[in-house]
């Protein structure tokens, strides 16, 4: 229904010629304290329109309400699991007689049952809109990193949000907190998504007893294998600072997890922030600026280190590819050589040498060539070594 009014407002707005600060400056006209950018959001979904502003919209777009309602011919989603036609939608705004109450649509129409991980709710319709995937795989990440809907979910952490506020919460600031908990699990549903570990549920599996099915086998991110379950912990406890470094460094939000996984131990960068950029004890009264300069530097140096640990991983994913050993255990013996990844003894030997002449592009290869015949080299000698077996 939500979106169904939002599409019919922006095709009305755009047919009658009108931009969005006209329509809003018709609304203050009314009463209401919309702007250009209140219009914009009720036409892509980011807000929903109030009870009286629904009835102010005909006086705001000079049409009737069931136009702007429906047209006759849409299906459109009342409530989860019931879906009536656009016709049925008329007879509701039009009517002005009593309804019958056991059977107000005619006997094929009845009330759906209880709320199941099947069916496409709300927020999981607007999910999948957003991010450009159908609506089976947002309900396949969702299940798979909080047992839960994306709507279930987001209707839990918000009223654990307005509990921690007290309760004194408004009606704007609740659709404000519903927001914030709604883009932070889109996140997490991005980056899963794009991680690949999130299972095909096919639109969420489950066993007899209704518990989900676990998929415990380990998926490859950034050259290191982990288990579901632990990336979905990960997500669970990222934050802006994960998303800030991904969109940084052009990466998802996994990869910089499992980074920071392998720099700091099971931290997440959002973590680690928290536990590093504590008020300092001999400055308790640090300026607004230069907190945020703070901030700004440490996240700067994080990055980079982010940045060099997954240089380095693909680097070793490009050894494994080219020896046919995995990238883990090549990694194990440069260690062993040289006490540090493969492109870090690289760019320590690129750095010592002086060729003025050559191109460094050129250089780095050559030198990467070398390191690679030595890892070959110490693998024959393992091989070597092995008994034979016949």
């Amino acid at each position: 229904m939500t979106s169904n009014i939002a599409e019919r407002l922006r095709r009305l707005r755009t047919d009658s010629g009108l931009t969005q600060a006209e329509i809003a400056g018709r609304a203050t006209r009314w009463g209401l304290s919309w702007k250009p950018s209140t219009v914009a959001a009720l036409e892509t979904e980011q807000r929903a329109l109030t009870g009286p502003e629904l009835l102010l919209l005909p006086a705001i777009l000079g049409c009737p309400l069931v136009e702007i309602v429906a047209a006759e011919d849409d299906m459109i989603e009342i409530a989860p699991g019931l879906v009536l036609t656009g016709a049925t939608v008329h007879q509701l705004v039009r009517s002005t007689q009593a309804w019958d109450t056991t059977a107000p649509f005619g006997p094929d129409v009845r009330p759906p049952g209880p709320s199941t991980a099947r069916q496409a709710l709300e927020a999981e319709r607007q999910a999948a809109r957003k991010l450009g995937v159908p609506v089976e795989r947002v309900l396949d990440a969702s299940m798979w990193l909080w047992g839960n809907s994306l709507t279930a979910q987001r209707d839990a952490e918000t009223a654990r949000d307005v509990e921690a506020r007290g309760n004194a919460v408004d009606g704007r600031g609740l659709q404000a907190l519903r927001g914030h908990v709604t883009r932070r699990l889109l996140a997490a549903i991005d980056a899963a998504l794009q991680s690949g570990a999130v299972p095909l549920l096919a639109g969420v599996v489950r066993n007899a007893d209704e518990s989900i099915i676990n998929n415990e086998s380990k998926v490859t991110v950034a050259g290191e294998e982990i288990y579901p379950s632990l990336l979905a912990n990960l997500l669970r406890r990222s934050g802006d600072a994960e998303q800030a470094v991904a969109r940084q460094l052009g990466v998802s939000v996994s990869e910089v997890l499992v980074a920071a996984m392998a720099l700091w131990g099971l931290r997440t960068l959002n973590e680690k922030r928290e536990e590093e950029l504590r008020p300092l004890p001999d400055d308790p009264e640090m300026s607004a600026r230069k907190r945020q300069a703070r901030q700004a530097e440490w996240m700067s140096t994080r990055a980079e280190e982010i940045r060099t640990e997954l240089a380095a991983r693909a680097a070793m994913e490009e050894a494994s590819r080219a020896l046919g050993w995995p990238a883990g255990y090549l990694a194990k013996l440069a260690m062993e050589l040289w006490g540090r990844w493969l492109p870090e003894e690289r760019d320590r030997i690129l750095a010592e040498q002086d060729h003025p002449d050559s191109d460094p592009e050129v250089r780095r290869g050559e030198i990467t060539h070398e390191l690679l015949g030595r890892l070959a080299d110490r693998l024959r000698e393992g091989q070597e070594a092995l008994p034979d077996e016949g």
